[in-house]
């Protein structure tokens, strides 16, 4: 059974009648600040819970293929969407946080690859991991099942939309998607993207939802929304994380902030780790996975590192690129 029913934030009222599965568009004033416009937020939310079975028979191979598809087709010929985004904060965000929202065609196709790659992954639906019998004969299984409504805030990277959305298909799960307002135009079209494949395939679009009100108090809503969303992931920096950690009455997948290293033993090829620290720290500086530790076995230390502080530093001043910070410890220090 799938029916739409208008409930309020302030109200909460349960649902006591889902079945399979239900459709939840949540209306919630947010009483806020001056610059709030005072327009709800409306979000459609698949309410599955402990009772996915809606989800079970999720055709999730066919709906990330055809997205991928679509999605290459159609976002390579509207490459004016990311300039849409690029061009409202290129006066307020450094080069580097530009290159994040940046869409080319190369990246679209990635994009599509990446979905690809979780529609090749096993489906994890209902896989039992572990299976024991108890002394009194009563057989244990753990067993492998959708979350339900996952909520993803994540700063302003459109490439998180596809992945969030194919891996929560892919799993069994509706979502949620929050992503930031200078990444808008681009996100709006990839989910649109995604909710027609999903509609192709003949099933209900809104298991894939984007907020579209971008206000931060948009994401503080969605944080309270526990009766309707059962866990939140946030993905980005410290102060994303805390304040979802704070402020949410969701139950919370705190991830790490991320600190990448990388580590030079004595029996390394060094100059396949110059190589290897030159392409992780500058191919793009942007990228979550870019490296921001090297530590470097003593017994190479006094070979390495001052190739390494050339390369990265003395080289590309006088190539005239941005110099890579270098903060050493005192023996590292003492060697450059």
């Amino acid at each position: 059974m799938i029916y739409e029913k208008e409930v309020s934030e302030t109200s909460f009222e349960e649902v006591d009648d889902i079945t399979d599965a239900t459709v939840v568009t949540a209306s919630c004033n947010v009483k806020t600040g001056s610059e709030y416009d005072g327009s709800e937020l409306k979000v459609s939310l698949v309410v599955v819970g402990y009772k996915g079975k809606f989800l079970r028979s999720f055709n999730s191979e066919s709906v990330t293929f055809t997205s991928a598809d679509e999605g290459v087709k159609k976002l390579t010929t509207q490459l004016d969407i990311e300039n849409k985004d690029i061009d409202g904060v290129k006066d307020t965000m450094n080069d580097v946080m530009i290159d994040r929202l940046r869409l080319t065609r190369e990246r679209i196709a990635s994009m599509a690859d990446g979905i690809r790659d979780v529609v090749k992954l096993p489906d994890p639906v209902g896989k039992i991991t572990e299976n024991f019998t108890r002394p009194n004969g009563i057989n244990v299984s753990k067993m492998r099942v959708p979350m339900g409504v996952v909520a993803i805030i994540y700063e302003s990277r459109p490439n998180v939309t596809s992945d969030a959305a194919a891996l929560a298909v892919k799993s069994g799960n509706a979502c949620v998607l929050r992503g930031g307002k200078e990444a808008f135009n681009s996100n709006s079209a990839i989910t649109d993207i995604m909710r027609k494949a999903i509609a192709k395939e003949g099933f209900n679009p809104d298991i894939v939802e984007l907020v579209r009100d971008t206000s931060r108090e948009s994401a503080t809503a969605l944080m309270k929304m526990n009766k309707y969303v059962d866990v939140l992931i946030p993905r980005g920096g410290k102060g994303l994380i805390r304040a979802c950690v704070e402020n949410s009455k969701v139950p919370v997948i705190e991830t790490g902030a991320g600190n990448c290293h990388l580590y030079i033993d004595e029996s390394a090829d060094l100059g396949k780790a110059l190589k290897i620290a030159l392409n992780a720290k500058c191919s793009r500086p942007s990228v979550c996975n870019a490296i921001e530790t090297v530590l470097v076995h003593r017994s190479v230390a006094e070979k390495f590192l001052p190739d390494m502080a050339r390369v990265l530093r003395d080289d590309r001043i006088a190539a005239g690129l941005a110099p890579v910070e270098l903060r050493l410890c005192d023996d590292a220090a003492r060697i450059i």
